[in-house]
């Protein structure tokens, strides 16, 4: 078995509030599997960890991880400009959430 990605899900530090996150190989987007464990792992945690919130986010540029977390049902929040910081350099992120009501 080769792994092909990963994903987490995190406390937030807030109550009730976990973080999701994944990375996919590139030889392997597109074939849903991002989508498939994502949905997996939302399920865990509204059902097992009883979460009230599950954010997520993503690089302003990625146009492929966007698409993911929009088709999963998650709301657009709005932008930090320095999400995470790579070579030195601060990477705007833009920031969702999906709430156990909403489903």
């Amino acid at each position: 078995n080769i792994p092909i990605g990963r994903i987490s899900i995190r406390d937030n530090g807030d109550p009730g509030v976990w973080n999701i996150g994944f990375w996919i190989h590139p030889d392997y987007w597109r074939k849903g599997y991002a989508t498939e464990a994502a949905r997996a792992v939302i399920a865990f945690g509204f059902g097992e960890l009883a979460a009230s919130k599950i954010t997520t986010a993503h690089a302003v540029f990625n146009t492929p991880s966007k698409r993911v977390i929009e088709k999963l049902g998650f709301r657009f929040t709005g932008e930090n400009p320095c999400g995470f910081v790579k070579q030195g350099k601060p990477v705007p992120e833009h920031e969702y959430a999906l709430e156990a009501k909403t489903l």
